[in-house]
């Protein structure tokens, strides 16, 4: 304001010449940047990063209060992590442009009057994207746990297929070298914990085919997968212990004799029948043409 009465002095109120000049701009625009480093950690893995305790409490407790969205377990040995924010860095970049217009008044005694309307749609465009812009900060870290569920998910229904089949292929081993007295007890434990592991895997696959249709975007699918992984990494566990009971134990076991290991491999045969037959030893040609001679 004291800049525009500046000017009109300056011109001695010339009305005509203030109208022409007062409308040389210099726009200045000014932009922040703000680079979030943000995500889901342990408590051990804040204090690996250097944080000190009061530091690491007050996160945890901030966390604890926001419920479930800045807290999980870790589907692999689960234990808890935050929803934390590392670091906040800013950018600010600044730009400058000149503008010329000249406009000349002419006074008229007749011809429409002017009218600067009350056509405030690019303003309130403007404040539209900015709510939009504000909501969607407000939602990163639903959006960022969302795709984080959706990633460990995906990964969690590889390992499970992994782990059915080690177990498969340990079953095969005990049936087809060691002795079925020594197996009969573990074999059916093992047969139960392939079909929990089994059983928990079509759930989680159940929750991936819920997400694709809902986009991977809603709280309930996000409450629902967490749950069946939760519930499925409990059972894997399980079955990852007996593995390994199992695994030290069987050098323990008594062994089949080599033409029970061939009957284990082909059943359908009587025992026994599994070896190659013996081959007969070649006839010396010597002695053919003795016999002839005789």
């Amino acid at each position: 304001r004291d800049s525009i009465a500046e000017l009109l002095t300056r011109l001695n109120f010339d009305k005509e010449s203030f109208f022409n000049e007062i409308l040389v701009i210099v726009k200045k625009k000014k932009s922040y940047t703000v680079v979030i480093d943000e995500g889901w950690h342990s408590e051990s893995e804040l204090k690996e990063l250097g944080w000190s305790t009061a530091k690491i409490q007050g996160a945890k407790s901030r966390c604890m209060a926001l419920g479930d969205s800045h807290t999980r377990r870790n589907a692999y040995d689960g234990e808890l992590e935050f929803f934390v924010v590392l670091s906040e860095k800013a950018k600010r970049t600044e730009e400058s442009s000149y503008e010329e217009e000249h406009r000349k008044r002419q006074k008229v005694d007749h011809g429409p009057s002017s009218d600067l309307g009350t056509d405030f749609n690019a303003l309130d465009a403007r404040a539209t994207r900015e709510a939009e812009e504000k909501k969607k900060q407000v939602e990163t870290p639903q959006v960022t746990k969302y795709l984080q569920t959706k990633e460990t998910l995906k990964k969690f229904l590889n390992s499970m297929t992994s782990k059915a089949g080690k177990l498969r292929h340990l079953v095969r081993d005990l049936k087809k070298s060691y002795s079925d007295s020594a197996t009969a007890t573990c074999l059916k434990s093992l047969e139960m914990h392939i079909g929990e592991v089994d059983k928990h895997y079509d759930l989680c696959n159940e929750s991936w085919a819920k997400g694709e249709v809902e986009e991977f975007g809603t709280e309930a699918w996000y409450t629902d997968a967490e749950r069946r992984m939760k519930d499925a990494t409990f059972v894997c566990a399980k079955a990852t212990a007996y593995e390994t009971k199992i695994r030290n134990a069987k050098k323990y076991y008594e062994k089949k004799d080599p033409a029970e290991q061939d009957d284990a491999v082909n059943p359908k045969l009587p025992k026994g029948k599994n070896k190659e037959p013996e081959k007969e030893p070649k006839k010396n040609k010597k002695d053919k043409k003795s016999k002839k001679n005789k």
